[in-house]
């Protein structure tokens, strides 16, 4: 009979099978068609003898890929309550070049049960966005209630070991400014790594509106740019990373750059077209699949022919 612990697990990661003391389950990094990826329980390790993605705590997995209730159910909510709710999903904070964050105060989860007059009125502006609850709950999105950051709605970030790292407070009351986030380096950072697969093409965004939009495998460079030095690109580089260059229509510059630092690197680049729209973020969901599939390739000369016609 399985145990707890196995039923959580394939309730999590899919049907397995058993071999030598440990559970055999299809990995959710790689995606590879047989069951490759094994985790031990007694040992508390987990590897997939493919990609090599590996850790030595089974948590990581639950807390990436399980939802509140499977964190509950696994026993990551040793002080869990809907008050500090943030406590288990986020840490409380984390190192990051000797900066240290916080969540904000009054952080309440917009799906924390009970009446909230804070939780409504962000819900209601996300919904107003187009967002569905469903993209709404992946990005673990909340609203505070009290404090600095009252009246916005927080989306957070989490490093690659599920820790926070940032997070973005934007109004929903039209409040100025528009967005107020903490002060740590966006270099040494990567928006929700936790949900990223670098073995998968990413696209690149200028905002965190403009990845819900996107989906799957989308990072927001947060009004920033990329550089050889940000944590970043170094991640792209070091797993040879397909690109899609996806920023509003008016930061052509910084496209440009970008574009020209991946392909000297030898990354596979393709452009988004986003002409039209203020940014990703308001363009309707079938368009935006439209475009990156129809996405420009700028590798070959297709990248000097741009220039050209530029200047011409």
């Amino acid at each position: 009979m399985a145990t707890k612990e196995q039923k959580i697990l394939r309730k999590i990661l899919g049907d397995y099978y058993e071999s030598n003391n440990e559970m055999l389950f299809s990995c959710p990094f790689c995606d590879h068609h047989k069951k490759k990826m094994s985790v031990n329980l007694d040992k508390n390790v987990w590897k997939c003898w493919v990609c090599d993605s590996s850790g030595r705590s089974i948590d990581f997995l639950v807390k990436k890929f399980g939802t509140t209730e499977d964190l509950k159910d696994w026993g990551l909510d040793r002080e869990l309550n809907f008050e500090n709710i943030e406590f288990i999903l986020y840490g409380e904070k984390v190192e990051v070049k000797k900066e240290t964050i916080f969540l904000p105060e009054g952080f309440v989860p917009l799906f924390a049960p009970g009446r909230s007059y804070h939780r409504q009125r962000a819900l209601k502006y996300m919904r107003k966005r187009g967002y569905d609850d469903d993209q709404i709950f992946r990005m673990k999105a909340g609203v505070c209630t009290k404090g600095e950051y009252k009246g916005r709605v927080i989306v957070p970030s989490f490093d690659e070991q599920g820790d926070l790292n940032y997070f973005i407070a934007r109004t929903y009351a039209n409040d100025f400014p528009k967005y107020k986030n903490p002060k740590v380096s966006k270099s040494s950072m990567i928006f929700n790594e936790l949900t990223i697969n670098f073995n998968r093409p990413i696209i690149i965004v200028e905002g965190v509106f403009d990845a819900m939009r996107v989906g799957q495998n989308a990072i927001p460079i947060l009004g920033s740019t990329i550089k050889s030095d940000h944590l970043l690109f170094e991640r792209i580089v070091e797993n040879r990373t397909p690109v899609y260059i996806a920023l509003d229509e008016d930061a052509h510059k910084k496209e440009k750059k970008i574009i020209e630092l991946f392909l000297n690197y030898g990354i596979d680049v393709k452009k988004v077209d986003t002409s039209g729209y203020e940014d990703i973020a308001t363009m309707p969901r079938e368009v935006v699949e439209e475009r990156i599939e129809n996405a420009t390739d700028m590798g070959g000369l297709n990248f000097l022919y741009q220039l050209i016609e530029e200047v011409a």
